[in-house]
């Protein structure tokens, strides 16, 4: 677990290299996502094992999760920064 937080810096700067123009919504976008997650994780951790009675279960799923995540950030693109988008329709697109 100590080394999953070698991976932190380099998402936080991700995130600002990815958008410069908007680095703190997508930092924030982030910092919120990473929040949800901790609030959600130990009710569905129990229903796991409400549902289960295996303390294994919830623990592979999360070794999954965290796989996922692991494969997921090699899609990081940090060199194609993201445009912005004009309005569309009359409509304010975030960001704007």
């Amino acid at each position: 677990m100590f080394f999953f937080g070698v991976a932190i810096a380099p998402l936080w700067i991700a995130a600002m290299d990815i958008a410069p123009n908007f680095a703190g919504s997508s930092s924030a976008l982030m910092n919120a996502a990473g929040a949800v997650a901790g609030i959600l994780s130990p009710f569905a951790f129990g229903w796991i094992l409400d549902r289960t009675g295996s303390w294994t279960t919830p623990f592979v799923f999360s070794v999954g999760l965290r796989l996922f995540a692991i494969i997921m950030t090699y899609w990081i693109r940090p060199d194609r920064p993201i445009e912005a988008i004009p309005r569309i329709g009359g409509l304010a697109v975030a960001g704007e």
